[in-house]
């Protein structure tokens, strides 16, 4: 189950991605507010679905990625992969 009071980013490992996103929200309160919320919206909504969660926050962090100078062609496979309906239910059934 997603905890929605958890104040986290989930981070790949030797992602290139995942630094931009954190100094980005790190960088603007606004967008440490905004991320921070949209996390919680999404947790409650999807409590058992990490597909919808993550897929929700997709155009948040294809949006920072975009500001930090991402080609097209990452955020076209980032999108890709977080719109993918391919990870079991976080509640295992």
């Amino acid at each position: 189950m997603i905890d929605p009071q958890r104040p986290a980013i989930a981070v790949v490992e030797d992602d290139p991605a995942w630094p931009a996103v954190f100094e980005r929200v790190r960088a603007f309160p606004a967008s440490v507010r905004a991320y921070g919320a949209l996390k919680r919206r999404l947790a409650w909504a999807h409590p058992h679905g990490i597909d919808a969660y993550v897929a929700g926050k997709t155009d948040f962090v294809l949006a920072i990625l975009r500001a930090a100078g991402f080609g097209r062609d990452d955020l076209d496979a980032i999108e890709r992969v977080n719109r993918s309906p391919s990870r079991p239910p976080a509640d295992g059934s």
